[in-house]
């Protein structure tokens, strides 16, 4: 059997590095930072005994790299919110089920119930509590007419107003929240729903967890 997966990670490597060097070659020309860094980083091994000249290409490359993985530290940032009902709010009326179709929830997403206060409420419950409508406590019930959850944990999550008979008539939501670090497929909106709009922060997340890759993969290697 031969060794193919060396000369392939090998030509994989040249073209990440070719891509980072250029990026890195612009980084340290626009950003002051680098020679700063470069500099502080020369006298240090002058006094330790080293060269006092490191390789400023190499130094603002891993710099550039290290830099990309703090960044996605900041993934959350990218997260979507979603106005549960768009311009109608939490209320009668609204089909919450038809809302929530198409729609890919997401760890670190949030959801935000907009009503008028002393309307309607919001409740957390189970899938048990949800299907026959029993409301919780009134002291657990989200009050404030703009009531914002942050989905955290990927699963099955279900809403419900607490007030009256709201429940009954339909005022409920029940989402599936997937994993941020491996999005569920689900079919593409059509064009010009509320839902193709929510969702341009998609790509953007996969090209961040892109270059996540391509950055550890040449620190490891280098």
């Amino acid at each position: 059997m031969t060794y193919l997966y060396p000369s392939f990670f090998y030509q994989v490597k040249s073209i990440v590095s070719a891509v980072f060097s250029r990026l890195a070659r612009f980084v340290s020309y626009y950003c002051p930072i680098n020679t700063l860094y470069v500099n502080k980083q020369a006298t240090s091994n002058y006094k330790q005994g080293f060269s006092p000249h490191p390789n400023p290409k190499t130094m603002a490359t891993k710099g550039f790299l290290i830099a990309i993985i703090v960044a996605t530290v900041t993934v959350p940032a990218l997260a979507t919110d979603y106005v549960v009902g768009d311009n109608a709010g939490w209320k009668l009326g609204v089909n919450y089920t038809a809302w929530a179709e198409g729609k890919d929830f997401f760890v670190g997403d949030r959801l935000i119930f907009k009503y008028g206060q002393g309307a309607h409420n919001v409740h957390r419950v189970n899938g048990t509590a949800f299907q026959q409508c029993m409301v919780p406590s009134p002291l657990e019930a989200l009050t404030t007419g703009n009531d914002v959850i942050t989905l955290a944990t990927p699963g099955r999550k279900w809403y419900i107003c607490g007030i009256g008979g709201h429940c009954a008539s339909g005022m409920k939501l029940v989402i599936t929240v997937a994993s941020a670090e491996a999005p569920a497929m689900a079919p593409a909106p059509s064009i010009g729903t509320s839902a193709a709009a929510n969702h341009q922060n998609s790509p953007v997340r996969s090209c961040v967890w892109i270059l996540v890759a391509l950055a550890m993969f040449m620190l490891i290697s280098a």
